[in-house]
């Protein structure tokens, strides 16, 4: 029956990896804790077995681990796609970790095949308005238009349905928040890179406001941005820090607080 568990977990991982890559990354620690919870109740032989099984034959089904137990923290850029999403997704690559961006709709058909081929490397997207417009000054049918084209054009172009949104200045109001179902996603951490100029004080921005679940806002406009990300990046994974995507963060909250919950009961 063991072996069974492991094969139907295989074959589903498999799947997934086919559809999409972000949705893998989290059978890996999700199948250890159910798993881990399954066999420290068994004897010495199960334990070689679960380990064998897992190790040798399955962690390559998975995508990349998370470990829910250490730092994370996720990449957010604005205002994009623009000439600098390819330097940044060869940054991201090189570093072999994965952002969210959110999109200006407009934007999406003229850049469309750099944001294919960020699709396929398991990145996020989400809604960043249409035309760029300060939603909280404007007429309920602009707000709903501005959201539910930018929708529209991500899923018809990327084949990718957006479940976050970020509306641009970060403005917003009980209206704005009345008309959409989509998820709103802020920041905590402000690289303060659309008026700081110098890429070192933009990583130090970075760095210096650094938390676990923390969401850092950049912008995909600017060259000094590109050259930031190789500062920072590398220095957060020496300190033990995860880069996530959105979607991986809030699953990784809701994950953390259940077992918080089981463990204080």
């Amino acid at each position: 029956f063991l072996f069974f568990y492991f094969f139907i977990f295989s074959i589903f991982s498999y799947f997934c990896l086919f559809l999409q890559k972000s949705n893998v990354r989290f059978f890996n620690t999700v199948l250890f804790y159910l798993l881990t919870s399954y066999i420290t109740l068994g004897d010495v032989v199960k334990k070689v077995v679960f380990f064998f099984v897992f190790f040798l034959f399955l962690s390559p089904c998975f995508g990349k681990e998370i470990d829910i137990n250490k730092k994370v923290i996720a990449l957010t850029f604005d205002d994009g796609p623009s000439k600098y999403t390819k330097d940044i997704r060869e940054v991201l690559n090189t570093y072999k970790i994965n952002a969210t961006f959110f999109l200006v709709g407009n934007k999406v058909n003229q850049y469309q095949e750099i944001l294919k081929k960020l699709k396929q490397d398991g990145n996020c997207f989400g809604n960043h308005t249409y035309s760029h417009k300060w939603l909280s000054k404007e007429k309920k049918q602009t707000i709903k238009k501005e959201i539910e084209n930018t929708n529209q054009v991500i899923e018809d172009t990327l084949n990718y349905k957006v479940r976050y949104f970020r509306p641009a200045y970060g403005a917003i109001n009980k209206t704005v928040r009345k008309l959409t179902d989509l998820d709103i996603i802020f920041w905590n951490i402000d690289s303060q890179d659309w008026k700081v100029k110098n890429s070192k004080q933009i990583a130090y921005n970075i760095i210096n406001h650094a938390k676990d679940e923390g969401i850092i806002l950049m912008h995909d406009m600017y060259s000094r941005s590109v050259n930031a990300l190789k500062i920072f990046i590398p220095y957060l994974q020496t300190k033990g820090y995860q880069f996530v995507t959105i979607e991986e963060l809030e699953e990784i909250k809701k994950m953390r607080k259940k077992i918080n919950s089981y463990e204080s009961k």
